[in-house]
């Protein structure tokens, strides 16, 4: 089972993957989501996901600059 986090600051492009991962990824988990930059470094610091799907357009900020936290 992959566990996975989800990064990505529109509601609707979060939930839609999470559903299609859900739907068609049996081995993948959704251990988390995340919508801002301080969000999900604050997921990646509580998880150890084996997979991240990082959005680069985050509101405020970049993915990038989750990269560099």
């Amino acid at each position: 089972m992959l566990r996975t986090i989800i990064i990505e600051d529109e509601k609707h492009s979060r939930q839609t993957l999470k559903s299609l991962l859900e739907e068609f990824c049996k081995n993948v988990k959704v251990i988390a989501t995340a919508d801002s930059v301080k969000e999900a470094v604050k997921v990646l610091s509580i998880y150890s996901p084996d997979v991240v799907f990082l959005d680069i357009e985050l509101q405020p900020g970049t993915g990038f600059d989750v990269l560099e936290q």
